[in-house]
């Protein structure tokens, strides 16, 4: 986003919080993930390692009311879209993308390729750069990118930018900067430390975001209610079309477990043990939580 844009962006997002501030709601984004694939099948992702990767969305966005709802999973095995992607917008990801889209206005789509000597793991325009229904909302991530933990947060990354949230390094630690209020400048230096004390920019209030999912540091785990807020406003205008989308299944959470008339009394599952398991469930939004199974596993090899 060049400097032009991003003080304007700034302007509406003022404007927007001074007349229209969010009230308290949940949104619900569905998403179309698209497996490309090499003929020699690198690449390939299973559906449960998809699923571990939404997990991880959800687990940083759903404490925000943003809530990442896997849908459709889709398989294309194509050496030239797995391979040849250069660059955000070439020929060769236009075709990969028009090709395989599903609904922008209700879905976020993502497709993991090989951007192997790209330098990226992954890129996402800015929702603001093209119209609601276009095939380039959405992102391009490396396939092994993906996952669970640490390597998911190129995707968590991305989707805010989809969001309209910037780098916090963004124009270094000249105005507007990231154009969030409550994350201090940080200078764009290609550094990204992990350090709490880390000020990069020790003329302006504040250290550095280092925690910040819009950082490039390792030790990525927060966003700030001002991004929050950003994210918010640019859902309502330029992601109207989430705001349709409802809320079919309930979003459960774990609240508690314990063990009752354990065997051996000593309050913990051993080998050998009998017991009864009461866990405590919260249904946190969404349809009504009727018939739930739960399964209980142990990696422990005894």
């Amino acid at each position: 986003m060049d400097i032009e844009d991003a003080r304007k962006s700034v302007e509406d997002f003022e404007t927007w919080r001074l007349s229209s501030p969010r009230d308290t709601y949940p949104v619900m984004i569905l998403v179309a993930w698209h497996v490309v694939y090499s003929t020699s099948n690198e690449g390939y992702l299973s559906q449960s390692h998809i699923e571990g990767s939404i997990e991880s969305m959800n687990y940083e966005y759903n404490q925000h009311q943003i809530y990442f709802i896997l849908d459709t999973i889709t398989y294309h095995q194509n050496d030239d879209w797995f391979y040849n992607i250069e660059d955000t917008g070439d020929e060769v990801e236009s075709e990969m993308r028009s090709a395989t889209f599903i609904d922008p206005y209700h879905y976020y789509n993502i497709w993991t390729v090989n951007l192997n000597g790209t330098g990226a793991g992954g890129w996402n325009q800015f929702g603001s750069w093209n119209p609601e229904g276009s095939y380039w909302q959405g992102a391009t991530v490396h396939y092994t990118q993906s996952g669970g933990g640490m390597t998911n947060h190129t995707i968590i990354h991305e989707a805010g930018h989809h969001l309209e949230l910037m780098h916090t390094f963004q124009y270094g630690c000249n105005s507007p900067g990231d154009g969030v209020d409550d994350t201090p400048f940080q200078a764009d230096n290609d550094t990204y430390s992990c350090s709490p004390s880390t000020d990069t920019c020790p003329y302006d209030p504040g250290t550095d975001p280092v925690r910040n999912h819009m950082n490039y540091s390792s030790c990525r785990d927060e966003f700030t209610p001002g991004q929050i807020e950003r994210m918010f406003w640019s859902i309502e205008t330029y992601h109207p079309g989430y705001l349709e989308n409802n809320f079919n299944y309930p979003v459960l959470s774990v609240n508690g477990a314990s063990f009752l008339q354990d065997s051996d009394g000593d309050g913990q599952f051993n080998p050998g043990d009998t017991t009864r398991v009461k866990v405590v469930l919260a249904n946190e939004w969404g349809g009504d939580a009727v018939n739930v199974s739960l399964t209980l596993e142990t990696d422990d090899p005894r």
